[in-house]
């Protein structure tokens, strides 16, 4: 790990100018190699991560503590033995690791017993509440687009509503935001950004397009479908979760989960089958990166009105009558029957109460998110009256989360009177943001 202005003293970069997410490998100038043996691999390269104040400045000010104090040699709490030091730069070895996630320190991963690999990760990925839309955050980021996961949500026009059962579903899907894919290439648009999106049926090809992503110095979005990764404990299988891949380490890729999880190390076996899982809303292996063209960013005030406005006719005009305020009276007509229809009702009403609840939606089918987003909408329009819009949102969220709790104690005390309750909320509710989506039909216009 090196502050980015020092790199030259130790390493040679070559034409780029920095490495901030540890996917370049680098020459180490040859009278500095035998200084820092714990982090020179066997052919005189290194993996560095750079960091400035900037990026990173709770790290930053790490790095320099670091920094000689008399011109001769290091300050180095004795708390870190083992610290390899050359001049200006630190490489710490395979025994010493701590925990991004909430410390704020550099994570200092390792394979047991092979001390040319050490890897250094970012130590701020963001962890948000939802996958695609956390997953575009960390992208934006890279590319010096630092946006709330509720503005990037919100700029897409993220929130909709969607009832879908099909004869292969033993579970009724209940989903409270556009469909996978939409969110990222509607931010895409909302910001004048470039979205590449890489898909294919060759596990092969799209570790190679994953790596040569990498290597650029991009973070990659994968699609993919975490139970089959490392890290999860999912017990059900979903293949249109989202993760941000921020760097790799021989076989093994780091990447950044939603909260709880935060960052992950997958191996190379287990992100190639969930990538490679088959599924509703699955995709071929698909990877998609985000670049900034050159100028400045359209106006936020401008694109939120936009997202709200898309998100506002697409709930009111929906082309189905499982979309939208429709698709709610529909699933709350449907409710009421769930204890005889399902083949599980204890299983698929829990199930059901997760996804709306627990299963990044940030609470209340995505209407806190939502909420959120029109409250930075007031800020960055200047229009008082959206913030009253997301107070009620605020409220409407708590219903949601009132129906997740009412389905839930049906399935666990087989309960047709919890039904019955979370049918009759579901009615009111539609017609609630019936009213408020009208409202904001006029407020964007």
């Amino acid at each position: 790990m090196v502050l980015e202005h020092l790199v030259p003293d130790v390493f040679a970069l070559g034409k780029k100018k920095s490495s901030p997410y540890m996917t370049f490998v680098v020459a180490v100038r040859p009278e500095c190699r035998d200084m820092i043996q714990g982090a020179c691999h066997v052919d005189g390269t290194s993996r560095i991560q750079t960091v400035t104040e900037r990026s990173n400045p709770l790290l930053a000010d790490g790095c320099a503590v670091l920094l000689p104090q008399d011109g001769d040699g290091l300050s180095v709490p004795r708390k870190l033995p083992g610290v390899a030091r050359f001049g200006r730069v630190s490489a710490f070895p395979t025994s010493i690791v701590r925990n991004c996630t909430s410390g704020g320190w550099a994570t200092i991963c390792a394979m047991e017993g092979r001390r040319e690999q050490v890897a250094l990760l970012e130590t701020d990925p963001f962890v948000g509440k939802h996958c695609e839309s956390t997953t575009l955050v960390n992208i934006l980021r890279q590319r010096e687009i630092d946006l709330s996961e509720s503005l990037v949500f919100g700029l897409a026009g993220g929130l909709s509503f969607i009832y879908w059962r099909t004869k292969q579903m033993p579970t009724p899907f209940i989903g409270g935001r556009i469909k996978p894919d939409a969110l990222s290439a509607n931010v895409a648009n909302a910001l004048n950004l470039r979205l590449s999106v890489h898909e294919t049926s060759s596990v092969k090809r799209a570790r190679e397009q994953l790596l040569g992503e990498l290597d650029s110095g991009s973070v990659v979005g994968l699609k993919l479908d975490r139970y089959f990764l490392d890290h999860s404990t999912d017990d059900f299988r979903f293949a249109a979760h989202y993760v941000a891949c921020v760097g790799y380490d021989d076989d093994r890729f780091a990447l950044v989960e939603t909260q709880p999880l935060g960052l992950q190390w997958a191996s190379g076996e287990s992100l190639a089958t969930a990538r490679n899982a088959r599924g509703p809303m699955s995709s071929r292996n698909r990877a998609f990166t985000l670049d900034r063209p050159q100028g400045a960013l359209p106006d936020l005030g401008e694109a939120a009105r936009k997202g709200v406005r898309m998100s506002a006719e697409n709930f009111l005009n929906p082309p189905i009558s499982n979309f939208g305020f429709k698709g709610m009276h529909k699933v709350a007509d449907l409710i009421p029957q769930w204890l005889d229809d399902l083949e599980s009702p204890a299983d698929s009403l829990s199930e059901i109460c997760t996804i709306m609840e627990d299963a990044g939606t940030g609470g209340g089918l995505f209407r806190t998110m939502w909420a959120e987003f029109l409250a930075e909408t007031a800020d960055l329009t200047g229009i008082d009256a959206f913030r009253e819009v997301s107070d009620a949102y605020r409220e409407v969220s708590k219903k949601w989360t009132e129906v997740a709790g009412l389905l839930n104690e049906a399935g666990v005390e087989s309960s047709p009177e919890s039904l019955h309750s979370a049918s009759r909320l579901v009615h009111e509710t539609a017609e609630e943001e019936q009213r408020l989506m009208s409202r904001l039909m006029e407020l964007s216009s």
